[in-house]
């Protein structure tokens, strides 16, 4: 995650579920080219961010990674916003929600292969 978020605080709600808040660095080379006018973070970006992320904390393998039945972009995400990003971990699928000051930004499934 290194140049795109530094990590806050990552909080265990539950064994399948975690609270991660964090700030999406102005350094992120996703911005670029995206837009010149302002840079908002492409919804390929959140989806890479939270496939990082569960990959992590839950140990499931990146390539495991396949299936994206529901995605929804509500809110854009601006350089040096705040984010809390919640992730659980239910039947091979990573459900998440991103928030940017406790409004939804993204929210979506991403199913995995065991």
């Amino acid at each position: 995650m290194n140049k795109h978020l530094k990590i806050n605080n990552i909080q265990n709600i539950d064994d399948c579920c975690v609270l991660v808040s964090a700030q999406v660095l102005h350094e992120c080379d996703f911005f670029k080219g995206h837009f010149q006018e302002q840079a908002i973070l492409p919804g390929i970006a959140q989806v890479d961010f939270v496939i990082n992320l569960a990959s992590q904390i839950f140990g499931i393998d990146k390539l495991s990674f396949g299936n994206i039945p529901q995605v929804k972009f509500k809110k854009v995400i601006l350089p040096n916003d705040d984010i809390e990003i919640k992730i659980t971990n239910s039947n091979n699928t990573i459900a998440f929600e991103i928030s940017v000051n406790n409004q939804t930004a993204s929210q979506g499934k991403i199913k995995y292969d065991k």
